[in-house]
């Protein structure tokens, strides 16, 4: 039952709760009433039916959860040609007598199976872009000062908070962290020392300077409002600059190595 509910969750989440699901399906039953070309038949028809029967397989949906890759499994969804299916099926629609009233029923279908794209701008679940990146501002500008203060030839390691994870890698691939996104995914099997201090709702920079050390990590990033059990300042952090709601710090033992071996690069 938990691998049924788990496919009924995937569906309503990929399919705007159940409402592309039922419009794919309507589209499939037009074309094979309508009866295409042999190979669109083959294609679009057959392989739909192959992979809804594939994909919606409870016991492959266990095996894989459990097994391969917990959280990943709805990416199966992705083979689908929803959208080619679907402006079949409308294309259809459209070719009958009352083509005005079809297209008003199909607006207003669309309609009710989704959701206005800027609603989530006023509940929180999105917010307007604040560059043409579409990303946090304030991870655009401490990423291009590190890239500044790196040194000629310097691996560049930065540790970040978790909310700072999935953005990060985006916008830069030469900052290397200690720790990916992985460590988000709830069903992730490994540890990570590090990130559960830059988690912590108290920041420990004692410990943080050990990891920093062992690690290689230059500078850290950490959220402002939350709580420092001791003073960065007396465990080797000095304070690198302040971005938006974050404070990054540069652990000066790992940059006085760095030191040694380059020079400063000028910004990019």
């Amino acid at each position: 039952m938990d691998a049924v509910r788990g496919l009924v969750f995937m569906s309503d989440s990929y399919f705007a709760a159940g409402g592309g699901l039922v419009l794919f399906m309507i589209s499939l039953m037009f074309m094979y009433k309508r009866r295409p070309a042999e190979h669109v038949r083959l294609v679009f028809f057959t392989g739909s039916l192959l992979l809804l029967a594939v994909i919606f397989c409870p016991v492959l949906f266990h095996i894989f959860e459990n097994y391969v890759d917990r959280g990943t499994y709805w990416r199966l969804l992705w083979l689908l040609p929803v959208s080619p299916v679907m402006a079949y099926g409308a294309a259809e629609l459209l070719d009958g007598d009352k083509k005005a009233l079809t297209a008003v029923m199909l607006v207003l279908v669309l309609l009710a199976g989704g959701r206005f794209m800027y609603t989530g701008v006023t509940n929180g679940e999105r917010r307007l872009a604040e560059n043409p990146y579409q990303l946090p501002q304030e991870l655009v500008d401490m990423a291009d000062a590190m890239e500044g203060a790196r040194k000629t030839d310097e691996t560049l390691k930065a540790a970040f908070p978790p909310e700072l994870l999935v953005y990060i890698r985006q916008y830069d691939a030469d900052i290397i962290l200690p720790y990916g996104r992985e460590v988000l995914d709830p069903g992730w099997g490994g540890s990570s020392g590090f990130y559960q201090q830059m988690s912590s709702l108290t920041l420990d920079f004692d410990i943080l300077a050990d990891k920093c050390l062992y690690n290689d990590v230059r500078f850290i990033v950490v959220n402002s409002t939350k709580a420092q059990l001791n003073a960065p300042e007396d465990n080797g952090f000095e304070l690198f600059g302040t971005y938006g709601g974050y404070l990054v710090y540069e652990y000066i033992y790992v940059r006085d190595q760095s030191l040694m071996s380059g020079t400063v690069r000028g910004e990019r």
